[in-house]
């Protein structure tokens, strides 16, 4: 979860209230600490109630959706909250605490559109309070008071994971461990564990076709083809319709990727552009895109993830002699999930069929509306295969 407060930056559509303390009303309520007396709007009207709205600062949180606006004030005697998201305004429940006190009202959506709150709703709203002053027989005209408005915007954003030790840990078992620290304000619909043996370091390969130097796509069916600029028959055309298209790589159900390599070599146009796609959390990531001259382009160190396809192109325009070759540095990885309606709290998952004396390395995830929450890695060694002993028994 994520908050942003959101405080008073210039006087509303109504400033009917009287200041005491600064020269706008604004100024007034804008208490980071309230101040009760010391800087406060006021009224001594018995007759009817008595508003101001202000304006408030506009958002600068980077992430997360709106999910409920909370507005706090501080008022003396007797008066309500007021917000105005656009054309109409929205009272709150009277409150007479008498002397001061300081109340909380929850918006769960924008009530004039009675739809979730976005960002663009928060930016328009004005947010206020009415006052009406009482009568007391003792002292006569008891007055109404505000020293404190301000806004504060709930946020989902995406869940905080941790990772645990592996317990129970066998030959070819172990029990992973993570928590969800904090749901991001939302119940996470799925959870688990990616598993990998990120130490294996296999050779690079391609997948689904290992290209030497004097192999040439020119076959559509690996994603290319010289002649036709459209390529549908496997994804999007290439930026700025140059030649070049998409060559898919699928390795078993689940793969990592941590690094890659491409030959690049020029034609008509001396500038090549590479791009290389990642498939993950159900969507595709550019996790590589750029141009330059001939050569050998590689990236390593990549983080570690575990997807189900990998894809790349090559932008340029190009002469069906010439040759391209690229390799991947993939290897395998395993992931448990589980659907539901999860908060924050711990969860385990005993994974099988793990190799003896082998070092695993897994994490903890969680997902809700915002995406996935990644636990840090940790690591695990599985113990060698238990040797069972024989034991005789001579009967007399």
């Amino acid at each position: 979860m994520a908050k942003e407060t959101l405080r008073p930056t210039a006087d509303g559509d109504a400033t009917n209230l009287t200041p005491v303390g600064a020269a706008n009303n604004w100024e007034c309520v804008k208490d980071v600490t309230p101040d009760d007396d010391t800087t406060r709007v006021e009224t001594n009207n018995t007759g009817a109630y008595v508003k101001d709205l202000y304006e408030i600062k506009n958002h600068t949180l980077a992430e997360g959706t709106p999910q409920r606006v909370e507005i706090t004030y501080r008022i003396y005697n007797k008066g309500y909250v007021i917000i105005k998201p656009d054309t109409t305004e929205y009272p709150g429940e009277v409150k007479e605490p008498g002397g001061w006190g300081t109340y909380k009202t929850v918006w769960n959506q924008n009530p004039e559109t009675q739809a979730p709150w976005t960002w663009a709703d928060i930016d328009k709203l004005q947010i206020g309070v009415a006052l009406m002053a009482t009568m007391t027989e003792q002292k006569g005209v008891l007055l109404s008071k505000c020293t404190q408005v301000n806004g504060d915007v709930i946020t989902t954003v995406i869940p905080t994971v941790t990772t645990q030790d592996a317990t129970d840990v066998g030959s070819t078992s172990a029990k992973l461990q993570g928590t969800i620290a904090d749901d991001g304000y939302e119940a996470c619909s799925e959870r688990g564990f990616d598993i990998c043996l990120k130490e294996a370091a296999p050779d690079w390969l391609s997948p689904t076709s290992h290209l030497d130097e004097t192999d040439k796509w020119t076959d559509e069916t690996k994603g290319y083809d010289e002649n036709d600029a459209t390529y549908a028959n496997n994804g999007p055309q290439p930026p700025g319709g140059a030649k070049g298209g998409w060559l898919d790589f699928i390795y078993g159900s689940s793969f990592m990727c941590t690094g890659f390599k491409i030959l690049c070599i020029p034609g008509s146009s001396s500038s090549i552009s590479v791009q290389v796609d990642f498939y993950y959390d159900d969507a595709w990531h550019t996790v590589y895109l750029q141009g330059g001259s001939a050569g050998w382009r590689s990236l390593t160190g990549l983080t570690p993830r575990i997807m189900t396809k990998a894809r790349h192109q090559q932008s340029l325009g190009y002469s069906a002699v010439e040759r391209r070759c690229q390799e991947f540095y993939f290897f395998e990885g395993m992931i448990w999930t589980e659907a539901g309606s999860y908060s924050e709290g711990s969860f385990n998952h005993i994974v099988t069929d793990l190799a003896t004396e082998t070092k695993y390395y897994f994490r903890a995830k969680a997902k809700n509306s915002e995406g996935w929450g990644y636990g840090d890695w940790k690591e695990f060694t599985t113990t060698a295969l238990a040797v069972g002993r024989s034991y005789g028994y001579v009967m007399s």
